[in-house]
């Protein structure tokens, strides 16, 4: 279900990527955990209890003006509090915590660079880290922390960057044969749950979802080949479980699911892709590992997908729920209501 080419996330230019994504700002909840909910939680990431000991922040990467806002989020309402902002460099496009919540990471598309931060726990203030901003490849669209907090990932064209964590100050160092050749316009990472394998969305290049498998004593990154999308894959999500991963097809308007090789890191389609609306723009999976959420750019919707026990994506009874113009990304509320 294809709109007007004009709609499609690449009008300022594919190969460029100067402006690939055109969000004035990109929000991430850090969720720092004082008390854990009893009985622990599912794949994610540990739950929350939803009362005023826990502290929680939320950060906006605001590309029009070089920054990043921080605000408390109150437990009771969770309204957010404006409290301040940090620098970055040029055109900042995400943003990513560390899972204990001591740094934040935040890509910049202009320089071709990540500002790292330390973050105040009391505060959620955010402090540069000495060394700050370290160098990416070319136009980095996206950023990632794995699960164990040791390592972060950046996507740039045609590669993926790692680096190791100091947990003492967040200062960023290579990790061993970084760079890891990816495609040629990579938008997209996503993580396993479980810290074995990372997923690349290749916008252009082939129209491809490249696998690699994480050595967590040194963050290197190991091939596992790359598998067909649909067309323009623009976002990617992996489930709680570690399972299956699901890909959102910016150009041909559906959604691409594969079965994950727990081994490998391999990725091997689950039957044919699912429709969605209009130029998909962004997709989450539920912290149970039941449901699939996509935006619809253009639709100015969001698809709602079961997900059955293998994997295979079907339409929800009411397919798609109406959201605000041009809506770009989604998220699930990870608490899990203990």
């Amino acid at each position: 279900m294809q709109g007007d080419a004009t709609d499609k996330a690449p009008r300022e230019g594919i190969m460029s990527l100067e402006n690939f994504i055109p969000l004035k700002a990109v929000l991430v909840l850090s969720l720092l955990t004082l008390v854990a909910c009893s009985g622990g939680g599912g794949g994610g990431g540990g739950g929350l209890t939803g009362t005023s000991s826990v502290a929680r922040y939320a950060y906006v990467a605001n590309s029009g003006d070089a920054s990043v806002s921080v605000y408390a989020v109150d437990a009771t309402t969770g309204r957010l509090a404006y409290t301040g902002k940090a620098a970055t460099q040029a055109n900042p496009r995400s943003i990513a915590v560390d899972p204990l919540g001591r740094f934040a990471y935040a890509v910049n598309n202009g320089s071709s660079s990540v500002s790292a931060y330390a973050i105040d726990a009391a505060t959620g203030a955010l402090t540069d880290v000495s060394g700050s901003p370290f160098a990416t490849g070319s136009s980095p669209q996206s950023v990632a922390v794995d699960p164990s907090g040791k390592f972060v990932y950046v996507v740039a064209a045609n590669e993926v960057d790692a680096y190791t964590i100091n947990g003492t100050t967040g200062a960023l160092g290579p990790v061993s044969g970084s760079p890891f050749a990816a495609g040629s316009s990579n938008v997209a990472i996503a993580i396993d749950p479980k810290d074995r394998f990372a997923f690349v969305a290749d916008f252009a290049s082939g129209n491809n979802v490249y696998a690699f498998k994480i050595n967590t004593s040194s963050g290197a990154l190991a091939s596992a080949g790359n598998v067909a999308a649909g067309t323009d894959p623009i976002a990617i999500t992996v489930d709680p479980s570690g399972q299956f991963v699901y890909v959102a097809n910016n150009g041909s308007g559906d959604v691409s699911a594969f079965g994950v090789n727990a081994t490998t890191g391999a990725l091997s389609a689950i039957g044919g892709a699912v429709g969605a609306g209009n130029h998909p723009r962004g997709i989450a999976v539920d912290r149970s590992g039941k449901f699939v959420y996509v935006t619809n750019g253009s639709g100015d919707t969001v698809s709602q997908y079961n997900i059955g026990s293998g994997g295979a994506l079907t339409a929800m009874f009411v397919p798609t729920v109406a959201t605000g113009k041009s809506p770009q990304s989604v998220t699930v509320d990870p608490s899990g209501h203990c």
